[in-house]
């Protein structure tokens, strides 16, 4: 069985499918990026045929531990 990993970041906590099933986000429980005090949010397009994950962008969450 083909394996369809991608790297989500540093401590991803919580994991968000579009309703259209074409996008992944991710949050990333970080206290830094980039040199400053923030965490993170990955996005990632879904390929419908293999389920595979391919990275689209990265932004900070202008704060640290987003999700908590």
């Amino acid at each position: 069985m083909e394996s369809n990993a991608a790297d989500a970041g540093s401590n991803p906590s919580f994991l968000a499918i579009r309703p259209d099933r074409q996008t992944l986000y991710a949050v990333n429980e970080v206290n830094e990026m980039a040199g400053k005090a923030t965490g993170s949010l990955r996005a990632f397009t879904i390929d419908p045929d293999s389920g595979g994950l391919t990275p689209i962008n990265e932004r900070a969450s202008e704060g640290g531990r987003p999700a908590t």
